[in-house]
């Protein structure tokens, strides 16, 4: 092997974020438009007492949608706009994916995006492990009803905005680490029969 095969730095993530701070997006809902709560991800940074988590081999799909969301703008990520009309329909298959729901008992009445950049705390007693800096306001505030937001819904084939909850198939509620031990059992068992 060469020594410029070593060391070559091509790759998909050559450089990473994070060097001046790792920019994440973090969705607020609010009843009143003067209190804000975030909603809460399994994964990603938000919380700035949460330790990171350790997730290998599990990807967790839409934590690390949020990280690239947070690396463009609103325009270049359809999806997310989905994301807010089922938050604002507390749909369950979506509330699933998230820490908890902080609107349990009704839905946001408004939501909007704030984009922030986060570093790591180095102070070994402190009990944040994040700080945080706000960077720009990702999208303004949107409103449950807004009529550009369920007209883009509905033009886009995304669920619209509703106050039916949307249920959970089975098979979404168990956890994935469950299905990789059954098929392991399964396999290892049909093996076992086979010979």
């Amino acid at each position: 092997m060469c020594i410029r095969d070593r060391v070559n730095t091509y790759g998909l993530f050559r450089t990473m974020t994070g060097v001046g701070g790792r920019p994440e997006i973090v969705i607020e809902g609010s009843h009143d438009g003067n209190t804000w709560i975030p909603y809460e991800f399994l994964y990603k940074p938000g919380n700035l007492s949460q330790a990171p988590r350790f997730v290998a081999p599990h990807q967790p799909r839409l934590d690390w949608q949020m990280w690239f969301a947070a690396l463009s703008n609103i325009n270049h990520q359809p999806w997310l706009i989905s994301l807010l009309g089922r938050l604002f329909s507390n749909s369950d298959s979506v509330i699933a994916l998230l820490e908890k729901n902080p609107f349990e008992e009704r839905p946001p009445e408004m939501i909007r995006i704030i984009k922030y950049k986060y570093f790591f705390t180095h102070n070994k007693d402190q009990v944040n492990w994040w700080k945080r800096e706000m960077d720009s306001i990702y999208l303004s505030t949107i409103k449950r009803n807004d009529h550009v937001l369920v007209k883009y819904l509905k033009e886009s084939g995304y669920r619209p905005i509703t106050n039916k909850k949307f249920e959970i198939h089975p098979w979404q509620s168990i956890p994935i680490v469950k299905i990789v031990i059954s098929f392991i059992i399964i396999n290892f068992t049909a093996c076992l029969l086979l010979k």
